[in-house]
C-alpha cells in the first residue's frame, strides 16, 4: 500500500511539473544576416575607437617620476600606472597593486574608486604609496606630450610619469 501511495504521489508531482513547463514552439525560427561590407566594418571600428573611455595618448604603461614636482625617491618598487583604452587602470603603488577606472577627454580626467591589496612594506615605501594613491584620487586634468604624462590637480602638476619602455 505504501508503495502504491508513493507511486501515485510521484505520478501526480510529475504531471503537475509537466503542466507548468513551457510548450515547445510550433515553428522553428531561423535568423540570418548578410555579411558586412568593408565600409560597414570600418565604420564599426571607427565607432568603437571613438567611444573609448580615454584618449589614445594615455593608453600604455607609465612610471612615476615626480609627486607635486618632487622626484620620486627610490624606496621599494617604483610606482606605475597602466591605462587601457576602455579606461581600466592599475599598477603598483610602491608596495601594493591597485585597480581603478578612468574617464578622460579634452584635458579633463575623472578617477573612480581605487581598490588595492593590503600588504605591509618598509615605512618609506608605504609613505610613497600613500602619497601616490592620495594624489591619484585628487586629479582632475591631464597633459600627455610625447613620453611624458602629467596628471593635474586643478592647474598644478600632482603626478608626472614617463612612458615605460617595457
Amino acid at each position: 500500500m505504501k508503495t502504491m501511495t508513493a507511486c501515485l504521489a510521484a505520478f501526480a508531482l510529475g504531471s503537475t511539473l509537466g503542466a507548468c513547463s513551457s510548450p515547445s514552439p510550433d515553428a522553428q525560427t531561423i535568423v540570418t544576416t548578410a555579411p558586412a561590407t568593408t565600409e560597414e566594418t570600418a565604420a564599426a571600428v571607427d565607432t568603437a575607437a571613438s567611444t573609448s573611455a580615454v584618449p589614445p595618448a594615455l593608453v600604455g604603461r607609465w612610471t612615476l617620476v615626480a609627486i607635486d614636482g618632487a622626484p620620486v625617491a627610490e624606496v621599494g618598487r617604483v610606482p606605475t600606472l597602466e591605462i587601457a583604452a576602455d579606461g581600466s587602470a592599475g599598477g603598483v603603488g610602491g608596495v601594493n597593486r591597485f585597480r581603478t577606472q578612468l574617464e578622460a577627454a579634452n584635458g579633463r580626467i575623472a578617477v573612480g574608486e581605487t581598490a588595492a591589496t593590503k600588504m605591509a612594506g618598509p615605512p618609506a615605501a608605504m609613505e610613497l604609496e600613500a602619497a601616490f594613491l592620495g594624489r591619484l584620487g585628487s586629479i582632475s586634468g591631464f597633459e600627455a606630450v610625447g613620453d611624458t604624462l602629467r596628471l593635474l590637480a586643478g592647474d598644478a602638476e600632482a603626478l608626472r610619469f614617463t612612458r615605460s619602455k617595457e
